[in-house]
C-alpha cells in the first residue's frame, strides 16, 4: 500500500511539475536571488520520498544538483561534516544530474557513506522547474542553491567554484546563524592557474594591435578547416571567455562551451546575452567531458590542450563525444617559433599563464590524435611575424608570412590541425 502511495505520489508531482512547465508558469521562478523555490518530491535509491516542503520552516536547505564527477566527489567531505555539525537546522539535498543511471549514485553511497538524501531525478524535473537547463550527465551552471526557513533562494553558485570557506560564510550569512563548529581541511597544494586573475585581463589581449591581428589570423585558419555548417552541434572545448563559441553560435551552430574556470564561463554567458544568441555552457573538465558518447558533430580546442594536466585523456574524451565522422580542429602554440621563445625567456623575470603551458610541435600532435583513433587531415601553420606590439611592424605581416613558409616553414607559432573520428568499421 506504501508503494502503491509513493507511485502515485510521485507522479502527481510530475504531472504537476510538466503541466506548470508547459504553462509557462515555471519559468516566472527560475532559480534567481529572492524568489521563492517551487516544492517538488523525488525519491532516494530504496524508494524512500522527500518532499522540499517538509522541511520550511524548521530547516534552511542546501540544494546541490550534481553529476557526481571527481570534482563533486572532493566536496562531499564537507558537505557531511556542515550535516552532521547542522541537520537540526539544516537539510542538504543531493540531486543526480545522470537521468537513469543508478550505479554511479549506488557507488558514491557506498563509497562515502553519505548520511544526507541522494535523491534521483530522471526526468530533471528539479533542474526544469528551476530554469536550471543542462545536458543529461552535467551539472547546471548554477548547482548549489542555499534556502532560508521560507523556501527563498539567498545564495547560488557552482560548488566547484567556491571554496570551503565561501560556502561556510554562505550559509552563515543565508541560512545558519552559526555555521556550527566545522573544521576545515586542507587540500594538497599544487600549481594552478589563476583564472579569477586571468579572466579579467583575458580579452585585453585581443584589443591590442598585435592580439588582434593574431586573433583574425587564428581565427581565419580555425575555420577554414573547421567547415562548419548552420545547425551542427558543436563543442567548444576549453572555450574559456567565450571568443570562438561566439563565433560558432555566429554561423549558425549549436553550441556549448567546455571550461574549468566559473569566471571565464561568467564572461561568456554575458556576451551570449548582450546579443542575443542561444548557448549554453558547462563547467567542465576536458578529461572527463560531461556529455554522452556521439553527441557532436565538431569540437573546436583552441589553445587549450597546451593547459590540460593529461593532454591523452583529453583527445581520448573529444574522441568519444564526438559523431561518426565528426570533426576536430585543434590550435596550439608551436614550440619551435621565436613567439614560443620570447614567453619562455619572459617568464623567466615575471609570471605569466604560459609558465604552465606546454607549447607542442605539429608532428606531436598528430602522433597524439592518431593514437587516440583520428584521422589527420588537413594542417596550417602561421603567425611567422615577430611578436611586436607594433603597429609599423605589423603592417608587413604579409611579407613575414610569405618568407616565413617558404624559408622556415616549420616556424610559424600557431599549429591549426584538422582530424576526423573515422565511422566504426570502416576500413
Amino acid at each position: 500500500m506504501k508503494n502503491i502511495s509513493a507511485l502515485a505520489g510521485s507522479l502527481f508531482w510530475k504531472i504537476f511539475i510538466r503541466i506548470r512547465w508547459f504553462l509557462g508558469l515555471s519559468r516566472k521562478q527560475e532559480a534567481e536571488i529572492g524568489a521563492r523555490t517551487p516544492d517538488f518530491r523525488l525519491q532516494d535509491l530504496s524508494g524512500r520520498s522527500f518532499t522540499l516542503s517538509d522541511s520550511f520552516p524548521k530547516k534552511a536547505v542546501v540544494l546541490w544538483l550534481t553529476n557526481l564527477c571527481s570534482s563533486c566527489e572532493e566536496r562531499i567531505p564537507l558537505l557531511e561534516r556542515i550535516y552532521q555539525a547542522s541537520r537540526d537546522r539544516l537539510e542538504i539535498f543531493a540531486i543526480s544530474t545522470l537521468g537513469e543511471d543508478r550505479a554511479t549514485p549506488e557507488r558514491i553511497l557506498r563509497t562515502h557513506q553519505m548520511t544526507f538524501p541522494l535523491l534521483l531525478d530522471p526526468g530533471d524535473w528539479v533542474g526544469t522547474v528551476l530554469g536550471l537547463p543542462h545536458p543529461v550527465g552535467a551539472c547546471p551552471l548554477y548547482n548549489l542553491l542555499v534556502l532560508d526557513t521560507a523556501g527563498v533562494i539567498r545564495f547560488k553558485s557552482h560548488l566547484s567554484a567556491i571554496g570551503d570557506e565561501a560556502l561556510l560564510d554562505a550559509l552563515h550569512v543565508t541560512a545558519l546563524s552559526d555555521p556550527g563548529g566545522i573544521t576545515m581541511t586542507q587540500s594538497g597544494s599544487h600549481d594552478v592557474i589563476n583564472f579569477k586573475e586571468l579572466a579579467a585581463r583575458y580579452d585585453a589581449w585581443y584589443e591590442t594591435p598585435l592580439g588582434s591581428l593574431a586573433h583574425a589570423l587564428e581565427q581565419e585558419a580555425i575555420f577554414r578547416l573547421a567547415e562548419t555548417k548552420p545547425g551542427e552541434r558543436t563543442i567548444d572545448i576549453g572555450c574559456g571567455t567565450g571568443i570562438y563559441t561566439l563565433a560558432l553560435a555566429r554561423r549558425g551552430a549549436h553550441v556549448v562551451g567546455v571550461d574549468p574556470s566559473w569566471e571565464m564561463i561568467s564572461i561568456a554567458r554575458e556576451k551570449f546575452r548582450r546579443v542575443g544568441l542561444p548557448g549554453l555552457f558547462v563547467l567542465g573538465s576536458a578529461e572527463a567531458l560531461p556529455f554522452r558518447p556521439g553527441s557532436f558533430d565538431l569540437a573546436l580546442a583552441v589553445t587549450s590542450l597546451c593547459f590540460v594536466r593529461s593532454p591523452d585523456q583529453s583527445i581520448k574524451e573529444t574522441h568519444r563525444v564526438l559523431k561518426p565522422e565528426g570533426r576536430l580542429v585543434l590550435g596550439e602554440l608551436n614550440r619551435f617559433s621565436p613567439w614560443a621563445l620570447w614567453r619562455r625567456l619572459k617568464g623567466l623575470f615575471t609570471d605569466t599563464i604560459y609558465n604552465q603551458a606546454h607549447f607542442w610541435g605539429k608532428r606531436e600532435l598528430e602522433r597524439l590524435l592518431r593514437r587516440r583513433g583520428f584521422c589527420v587531415g588537413a594542417a596550417r601553420m602561421l603567425l611567422y611575424f615577430p611578436p611586436w606590439n607594433q603597429r609599423a611592424v605589423l603592417k608587413t605581416y604579409r611579407l613575414f608570412e610569405t618568407v616565413g613558409k617558404k624559408a622556415l616553414p616549420g616556424t610559424g607559432a600557431f599549429i591549426a590541425i584538422k582530424a576526423e573520428k573515422e565511422r566504426e568499421g570502416k576500413e
